[in-house]
């Protein structure tokens, strides 16, 4: 029960997330950590008073990070790398090598 009650406080932030205009969303993904932060402190402060309500803040608060640190990728990190592969080649340092194949008609 306390997982689930923290999924579905979690699903609500997305909502809340998806909901602001793009350029909101990049700036607030730029500063993960002040945004989890302020996320687990809204999650803990709305469900204060039980066991079951603070354990579902938690949860909640953990799939916030993990939502942040993947959305800091996709939404910073790759467009200013220039593409997925550029992202790739300079985070694990090996270069990608992209052949064309172009059929002459």
């Amino acid at each position: 029960m306390i997982i689930e009650s923290g999924i579905i406080v979690f699903v609500g932030l997305v909502f809340l997330f998806i909901k602001l205009p793009k350029a909101l969303q990049r700036t607030l993904v730029k500063h993960e950590l002040s945004l989890d932060l302020a996320m687990m402190i809204m999650a803990y402060t709305l469900h204060w008073g039980t066991f079951t309500g603070v354990m579902a803040a938690a949860v909640a608060g953990l799939l916030t990070s993990a939502f942040t640190a993947l959305m800091s990728v996709r939404l910073v990190k790759v467009p200013e790398a220039g593409g997925w592969m550029n992202y790739l080649s300079e985070r694990f340092g090996f270069k990608v090598r992209v052949r064309y194949h172009v059929q002459e008609a």
